[in-house]
């Protein structure tokens, strides 16, 4: 059974005139909830779904198309049925471009997926920009851009900064003297255990917002892992090099003050990789099911050689498969394999890392 909630615009106004001021019926507002019927029937039913005619946009069927043959193909091959679905949706912008009305859309879906008797829910939410046109009296949609942050990953702000961490190297790292203004830091060598349940309970408390205490970036991925991490009592460690060391301060007048490898999936992954003598350790493994709760997936969808997403582990499902959670396009308990993804493509690589138990 599906279930779509009429949706809200938060904004909708344009040089100072609201849209139905130019538009004095609201018909558009209804062409959009259609498709946000259609766009949660195709989450819901990938084998029954039907794409209705208020769309024009080719390239967009072409997407749903290859999406749903994939996630077809993965459902049958995992035994898993989506029982039930329901999406919420909000116009978080809606503004008048001459004939066009440009909407961007928020759409939270939430899947009751039902696998060899046992059931999850899956949490998802993603943006789409919807640019709307009115022809022969009627309300269509000329094009549909999904933001596929998934796909970027999270540079330094600058040139400079991009180039350091593409070199990054294992060098000697300095000591940071002054434990006292970082308490949460490793003091010594007495070990520290990886308290995984509590990863796990930051990641499914802080996977649909930020955690005002950090910064929230645009690309947040390999940032809401890391802080994952750390809330599961893994201690950073502390170079106040950007391209050394995995940690965080916050900023400093205006200026980005946490490591490469805290924010950027690439420098996670290669300093998960790195063989150190302090600082979280880590061993890659070859499967998916090898993995434990608040282990790491990463993500190269073009295989590159560079990572370009991160997701943590808080879930298995009935065959012990991981369930991930992740930000950019924020997320609880997805497959792990993101199949569903508009940044998947065929040659997507994975590499899974387990997180060793004492640091």
């Amino acid at each position: 059974m599906s279930k779509t909630f009429p949706f809200q615009i938060v904004q909708h106004q344009v040089m100072g005139k609201k849209i139905e001021e130019v538009y004095e019926d609201d018909s558009w507002k209804k062409l959009l909830q259609s498709y946000i019927d259609q766009y949660n029937q195709i989450e819901i039913d990938h084998f029954g779904y039907r794409l209705d005619d208020i769309n024009l946009d080719i390239l967009y069927k072409k997407r749903i198309e290859d999406k749903c043959e994939r996630i077809k193909e993965r459902e049958l091959f995992r035994g898993a049925i989506i029982k039930q679905g329901e999406t919420r949706a909000t116009a978080e912008r809606a503004l008048l471009d001459h004939e066009y009305i440009t909407v961007l859309l928020r759409l939270e879906t939430a899947k009751k997926i039902e696998q060899n008797g046992s059931t999850y829910i899956e949490q998802k939410i993603e943006r789409e920009r919807l640019w709307l046109f009115p022809k022969d009296g009627q309300w269509k949609i000329a094009r549909i851009e999904p933001i596929i942050f998934e796909r970027q990953p999270s540079y330094g702000v600058t040139t400079s900064e991009w180039e350091e961490e593409a070199t990054l190297v294992s060098r000697p790292i300095s000591p940071f003297l002054n434990h006292y203004l970082m308490p949460n830091l490793q003091v010594g060598r007495m070990k520290r255990l990886y308290k995984r349940e509590l990863a796990v309970a930051y990641a499914d408390k802080h996977w649909k917002t930020n955690n005002t205490s950090y910064e929230d970036f645009e690309n947040n991925c390999t940032n809401y892992i890391s802080q994952c991490l750390h809330a599961g009592e893994l201690p950073m460690q502390y170079t106040n090099r950007r391209d050394q060391g995995w940690w965080y301060k916050g900023r400093l007048k205006q200026r980005e003050w946490w490591s490469y490898s805290w924010s950027v999936a690439n420098s996670l992954y290669r300093y998960l990789s790195q063989s150190k003598k302090s600082g979280i350790q880590a061993r890659e493994v070859m499967h998916p099911e090898e993995l434990k709760l608040g282990d790491v997936i990463f993500y190269d969808w073009n295989n590159t050689g560079r990572m370009s997403h991160s997701t943590i582990v808080t879930a298995f499902d009935a065959k012990g498969q991981p369930l991930v959670n992740a930000h950019t396009v924020n997320c609880r308990h997805r497959y792990w394999d993101y199949k569903d993804s508009y940044a998947w493509t065929p040659k997507t690589q994975y590499r899974f890392f387990q997180i060793v138990d004492y640091v």
